[in-house]
Formats: C-alpha cells, structure tokens, sequence
C-alpha cells in the first residue's frame, strides 16, 4: 500500500525537521507525533502526509504570533516547501521513467503547457517540481533528435512562467545530452534589460525560491498577481519602486535550495555524459558545472595513478589558477588525503614502529640530545590532531635567534629526518598508503585514518574562493571554466573548444595570450600547448592501423627528435632537407607524419594539464636541466648537516700541552759549533753521502674539488636510481658529478649509455633482502655482502660463507649486481 512505500520518504523528511527544530520543544513534540502517525501507517497517500505536517506547523505559528514575528514555525514551513518539491520531482521522476520516449514526452509537453492556468494550488505539479524534472537529464538520454528538439520548444515557449533564476538554466534542456550547442544566457543580465519583461506567473514553486511564506490559495493568488504586476509599473521616469529587503535567513535558505538545485544538475550531467554514446558527445560544447570538484576528483585521480604519493607541486600551481583556497582543497580531500601544508588541521604525524624503519632519509643517532629528542616527540604526541609547525616550534622556543637553531639547525629539517616523525611537506600522500607507518591520533571527529567519519564538503562555496588576485572577473570566471573542463575531459581539450571557452573574457584573451609567457593572461604553469615542438615519448603509444606517410621519412623524424629530446618544425624541416636520401617534403607531410610516430609526443590540436604532460614526455638529464630540480629533501639534510660542521668547526683549537716535547730553537745551532771547537767529529750524523731522488711531478690533473659533504652511498658500483628515467651505475665520483651508467629500453633494443650527472639527480636504491650491499661506512668499510635480514632500522650481511654482520642501514649501499 502506499503508506507502506512512501513511509521511508515520509521519515526522512521528519529526520530534517527535527534536526533543524532540535531547540524548539514544542516543534520536537509535533515532529515526535507525526513520527508515531508515520509509525502506525495513518497517512494513506502522499498528500495527507504533506497536508497534515503543514497544518500542524501552522497552528503553532498562529499560537505564536503575539510573541513574535520571525518564529522558528516559519522557518520550518519554508522548509517543508522544499522537502515537499524533492518528494513531488522524485515521484514524478519515477513515474516518467517507467514510460517509453515517446508517452515520456508528451507528458512532459503536457505539464508544461498546462501548468500556471488551472490547479495552482496542486503543489505536487508546480514550477518547482517541473524545474527539478526537466533539470533530470536521465529523462532525455534515450530521446531522438526530434524528440528532443521538441522538448526544447515546448520550453521555451513556456519559459516566461518560470521563475527568472531557473530559466536560464531551463534554456539548456533539449542541448545537454545532443543537438548544437545553445549559447547559455546570464539571468542576471536579461533581468537588468531596460526594456520590461512580461512579469511570469507564480507558482507554488515561487514560495520555494524567494521565501514569500506559505503558498497562496487560488483568491489570494489572483488579487496579488496584478498587485504585483501594477507595482513593477514605475509612475513616471524619476520613480523608483521600493523593494522589500529579504531577511539573513531567507536569503541563506534560499542561497541553499539553489545550490543544492545546482548540484544535483551538475551530477545528473556527469552521469548522463559518462552513458550517452560518443557520437552524441562530440555534438556537445563541453561544460564544468562546479570546477571545485572537477579538482578534487583530478588531484584523486593523479593520486591513484602515482602509487598514493603526488609531489605539491602539481597542486599548488592550479590552485592559485583556479583561484581557490588551499584550506579550502585540503578540507575538500581531508576524508582520503593527508598534505603536511600550514593551512591543514594537522601537519606533523608519529610514525609507529615499522614505520620508524621505513624512514627514508633518518638522521644520525647522535643528531639530536637524547633530551631534546625525547621533549620533541613528547610535543608532538601531546598535540595529537593539532600537531602544527608554527605551534611546536613556539613550545620549543625554536626560533632564529635560539641556541637550538644554532646547533641543530632549523626545525624543519629535524623533523623531515627524525625517525620517529612523519613530517613532508613535499607530497600529498594517499591515506591507505600511510596505515601501518604512522599512528593516526584521535580528534573530535574520531581517528583522523582513511576511514575517517568526518563529513567534508567536496562541492563550491563562497568559503572556497580566494579572489585577492582574481582581477578581471570575465577573465577569472573563463580561467576557472576551462581549467574545469580540461579537468573534467581527462587532463586535455581540444583547442577549438579551449578557444571557444575563452570567448566570454573579451577579444583581449586569445589562447596565444594564455601560452604567452610573461603575459598578464599566462597559464603555462598549469597548462601545455606546443604546435611548433614535438618531444620524445616516455612510452611508445599505441600503432596507428594506417600509417600515410612514408617510412623513411619517420625514421629520419624520429632519430631527430630522439638526438635531442625536443625539436621544432623548423629544426625538422632542415633535418630532412639535408638529408640527400629523402624526397622533400613540406611542412604538412611532416606535421601528419609526426602524429603518426609512436616514440613522438606532437598533438597540436589539444590543449594538456601541465602534469599530465610531464607524465607523458621524457624529461631530459643534462646536468643543466637537472640544476632547478633539486631534492629539497636532501639539500634540506645537506644544509643541516652543513650548519652542524660549521658549528663544530667553530670550536676553538685546545691550547699546548706543557709536557709536550717542543722542536729545537735558534739558539741549536750555537750548541753544535761549541761541539766542532772541541774536536768532535760529527760525520756519523751527516745522511749528505746518500744518494737522494727527486720527487717526479704526477702527470695527471688534478682532482676534481670534492664536496666537503656528500652522502655515504655514493660510490662506485652503487645501484641509483636516476631521477626522472631508470636505475644505473655510478662507475666514477668526480667532485659533485658523477659517471652514470644507464640502460635504455628504445623500442625493442636496450641500448647502454654513461653521462655525467649531479648528485642531485641521483637517488640510492632502497635495500633489499637478497640484494648485493656494500659497506660505505664504519669498521667494515669497503666489504661486499649479501642482505640476509632487516631488524629494525639495522640490516643482516652475510660475509664470506657463514659469517654474519648486523650493521645500521646508514653503512650500507645496494651496488648492482
């Protein structure tokens, strides 16, 4: 029966209410007996249910409108309009989907063309609901072009009765899921016109909207339209007509139905998108409802992809673009990321047992005082869910100015190197990836873990904007739709589309203004365009089925663009014009033959997130693109290491020690000529008879100048991996560059190769059981073993046969095999 069906629904609108009414005692006694009438199955159909929760709400407010004149009844009585509308449009929903296309729309061209003339007071048909159903793009994935063209029509023609914040929504039905684009007018634009519109008729749904009070009977409505429309009549040209101001509480209700409208829309729209067919896509101008979310979801994405970890750095940048604040995103992911950034809630994380084992870069034991390390992991354990930087280094007195900064060095770098700490402020780490290697602490909202409790808001607000550089807003508002949509479609767009999206900012911002460096429009941080460059792939894609150009000339192509990582059209074009072997060919033979290359990243035709772009071309490992990509990391550690030498070099030298025996004086020489007078012979101590050498002068040049402070891994035949490509080996140490052996897989052919790299560029392999180590440091320095065990933060060796070895993990480095 129909009590039955709807008693779920029929809950939970009473849930919202007494959640909103939870301080008012009589409105939570009315809510608990509507509860028990819901309970006992009173309500045989919808409307006694709507009926009744409104006539009783009424009655309260009647009781107490000598006492005041904003009682929370009527706020509540705005509130069971719109739980009322939600109920009316999921029922309506149902219903239309159980119909075939062609019964569907002709009912809805039914509603519309007969709503606002009969049966105003019929809430469950008003424009409320009708804009809730038509907003269900789900309704329309199965219509045929003239279907839909009919649908499209049909609205218009009956736009007027509408209220004007929905019509220009309501101008997209019949576009979003096939059919040319249509052009997506301002509300606020065609209500500014200085020509008068015809005034719409009001609904049941107007109440929804503008907070008018309790819907108006079909006597009331009839007297008050005109009312209405006579006062929207200036008297003469200098007459303004007064408009009454909404209250704070109208308008936050009203600012939460129209987002709430906003983002069921934008959901419906995904999903539509993701099951239409792709022949209708390509007919849609793509749009990004909330550009908010689009980030989230793609920093997620990017996420997943890497491993759990994400470098800050393909985060900031499109945040400050997009013009969002940081705060604002951390909260949005806070349920499934964990980022150590000052705007976050927590920055600094103990590590647990296995965790203090798998610290990739520790300190030396002897770093810290045992004191000064024992108070700092007892701060942050007191802290727990607030464990902040700026906090601990107050309660520490680490500043400056301090003796603790001037013997340890800054506080940051003992954190990122404490075993016992987790603290990086480099990456953004996945929070699955973290459980087991740090101790979640327990805050208000439970355990701060990846199965967290705590509700985020992951959708746009006004809290979310950061508009202190947002500028022109024609120029912010396109910015941030097509960052959106390059979002939304994966990581890249077309560039008709990128254009086409740059349109509302004016005549000024063009896509060459956008890939304009130094330009006031410049986005070349966060976005990639290269027409004119073609660059060499990481991974060979995929093999066209045809291939048009001619073999000889994509080889020639290739092994130009393979020589130097990078190459531009010109540069390609004298490539093949030098060649005596090849037919000349023009710039668009070569242009076509590039994008049929599988080793050649060139697609002039698409417009790609910085990030994504990275992830698809080989970066280059000269030492001088090298140079701006240092480990902050491991300069972090270098620099403490380095304060803690100057320090220690500052120690004055201890003074001599009387008993030492001192070198003979000036005064030697008269000795031994009081020794000759006497008739001596000193001949015995005269080594002249000898013959003597001469030291030959070393031929070979002179060292290279040796880093006073390197790491102990680096030497030679140690396994590294070297950033950016693949593993190698360090064949020589010149300085601070060293002689890299790598192996390239080029297409089936693994070719070998030695370049001389930074130490910045290199990265030591992570010790594992059964690798081949050598000892760099301690007693044992220069042996190679076998990694039999780890214990800790120590590792087993297995030495010559049967002899065994625990040594810590900062001795020893993985050479290749």
């Amino acid at each position: 029966d129909l009590a039955s069906e709807f008693q779920a629904d029929f809950f939970d609108a009473v849930k919202v209410l007494e959640d909103f009414s939870s301080s008012d005692s009589v409105l939570k006694d009315a809510m608990a007996d509507i509860r028990q009438r819901i309970t006992a199955k009173m309500y045989v159909c919808a409307p006694n249910f709507w009926g009744d929760l409104r006539s009783t709400l009424k009655a309260i407010e009647e009781q107490r409108n000598e006492r005041t004149s904003k009682s929370k009844a009527q706020q509540v009585l705005k509130h069971v309009a719109r739980l009322e509308v939600k109920f009316w449009a999921k029922a309506s929903v149902a219903m239309l989907k159980e119909l075939d296309p062609e019964s569907r729309i002709e009912r809805i061209v039914d509603w519309l063309q007969t709503f606002g003339l009969e049966e105003e007071e019929d809430s469950s048909s008003g424009p409320a609901v009708l804009y809730q159903v038509l907003s269900d793009v789900t309704l329309q994935k199965d219509f045929d072009v003239p279907q839909r063209e009919a649908l499209s029509i049909a609205v218009r023609e009956n736009l007027q009765k509408f209220p004007v914040e929905m019509q220009a929504v309501l101008e997209r039905v019949g576009s979003v899921t096939g059919g040319p684009p249509v052009p997506v007018s301002d509300w606020r634009r065609r209500h500014n016109q200085t020509t008068q519109l015809e005034s719409p008729t009001l609904g049941p749904g107007a109440a929804l909207l503008f907070g008018v009070g309790p819907e108006l009977t079909n006597e009331h409505a009839q007297t008050s339209v005109p009312n209405v429309i006579e006062l929207t009549e200036p008297d003469g040209p200098d007459s303004v007509a007064e408009v009454q101001d909404l209250t704070a509480e109208e308008e936050a209700a009203n600012t939460e139905i129209r987002l709430a409208l906003w983002r069921e829309l934008a959901e419906q729209e995904k999903k539509a998108s993701a099951e239409e067919s792709p022949a209708d896509e390509s007919t849609v101008m793509p749009y990004s409802a909330d550009p908010f979310a689009d980030l989230l979801a793609t920093i997620m994405i990017w996420l997943q992809q890497a491993g759990g970890t994400l470098e800050r750095e393909a985060v900031l940048p499109l945040i400050r673009a997009m013009g969002f604040r940081v705060r604002a995103v951390i909260q949005g992911l806070s349920q499934d990321v964990f980022w150590s950034h000052p705007e976050a809630e927590c920055e600094i994380l103990l590590r647990t047992a296995a965790g203090t084992s798998l610290h990739p870069k520790p300190l030396p034991a002897n770093y810290l005082h045992e004191a000064v390390r024992r108070n700092l992991v007892l701060q942050v354990r007191q802290m727990g869910s607030k464990a902040k930087y700026d906090k601990l280094a107050g309660l520490l007195g680490w500043n400056a100015k301090s003796e603790l900064r001037r013997t340890y060095g800054a506080l940051r770098i003992v954190l990122a190197g404490l075993p016992e700490i987790f603290y990086d402020s480099q990456k953004l780490y996945l929070k699955q990836v973290l459980e087991g290697v740090v101790d979640w602490p327990v805050g208000k909202d439970g355990r701060m873990g990846p199965n967290t409790i705590k509700e985020t808001v992951q959708h746009w607000t006004r809290a979310c904007d950061d508009l202190k550089g947002a500028g022109d807003v024609d120029w912010f508002n396109a910015k941030r739709q097509l960052l959106g949509v390059v979002m939304n479609q994966g990581g890249h767009c077309d560039v008709q589309v990128a254009r086409w999206l740059l349109q509302p900012a004016g005549d000024k911002v063009t896509l060459e203004k956008v890939f304009e460096a130094g330009s006031q429009y410049d986005l070349t941080k966060v976005l990639f365009w290269e027409p004119r460059r073609a660059f060499r792939r990481r991974q060979p894609m995929a093999a066209p089925e045809t291939c048009k150009a001619s073999p000889e000339l994509c080889q020639a192509l290739r092994q130009a663009v393979d020589t130097a990582g990078v190459a531009t059209i010109d540069e390609l074009k004298a490539a093949v014009a030098s060649s005596p072997s090849l037919i000349k060919a023009d710039e668009h033979e070569i242009v076509s033959a590039l994008q049929e290359i599988t080793e050649v990243f060139f697609m002039p035709e698409h417009v790609f997130l910085r990030h994504v772009a990275n992830g698809i071309i080989l970066q280059s490992c000269r030492v001088e693109d090298v140079a701006d990509n240092i480990d902050e990391d491991e300069e972090m550690m270098r620099e403490g290491l380095a304060e803690v030498a100057a320090a220690a070099a500052a120690i004055k030298e201890p003074e001599e020690d009387p008993l030492q025996i001192k070198a003979p004086n000036k005064k030697a020489g008269a000795a031994v000529s009081q020794v000759q007078s006497a008739g001596m012979d000193l001949g015995f101590f005269n080594f002249t008879g000898f013959e003597t050498t001469k030291a030959e002068p070393d031929p070979a040049p002179p060292a290279a100048k040796k880093p006073k402070l390197v790491p102990a891994w680096l030497t030679e035949g140690a396994a590294v991996q070297v950033r950016g490509a693949q593993a190698g080996t360090i064949l020589e140490v010149k300085g601070d560059l060293c002689r890299v052996r790598t192996l390239r897989l080029e297409g089936d052919v693994v070719r070998e190769a030695e370049e001389m790299l930074p130490l910045p560029a290199l990265i030591p392999v992570a010790p594992e059981v059964g690798r081949s180590v050598k000892v760099v440091a301690g007693d044992r320095t220069g042996i190679i073993g076998k990694l039999v065990g780890l214990a800790g933060a120590e590792a087993v060796l297995q030495i010559a046969g049967m002899c065994y070895e625990t040594l810590p993990m900062t001795q020893i480095a993985v050479v290749s095999d």
